[in-house]
């Protein structure tokens, strides 16, 4: 039995950038360290070792998020 897709890789995009806010890089630092904020890492465990990371943030692949 075919499988059926019910939603196309773009309209799932589409649903998740509509629940998201996109901070400037200015925005992101005035944010920081406020009790009601969370930064979440999204790069490699190896890269934040090589190139440091962002304080108190939380660390979650981008594959396991996606999964």
């Amino acid at each position: 039995m075919p499988l059926e897709i019910k939603k196309s890789v773009k309209q799932m995009f589409e649903e998740a950038m509509g629940q998201i806010e996109t901070w400037s890089v200015d925005e992101a630092r005035a944010a920081h360290g406020k009790p009601d904020v969370t930064f979440i890492d999204l790069r490699d465990p190896r890269e934040i070792w090589r190139d440091g990371g962002v304080p108190g943030a939380i660390n979650v692949t981008r594959g396991m998020l996606e999964f």
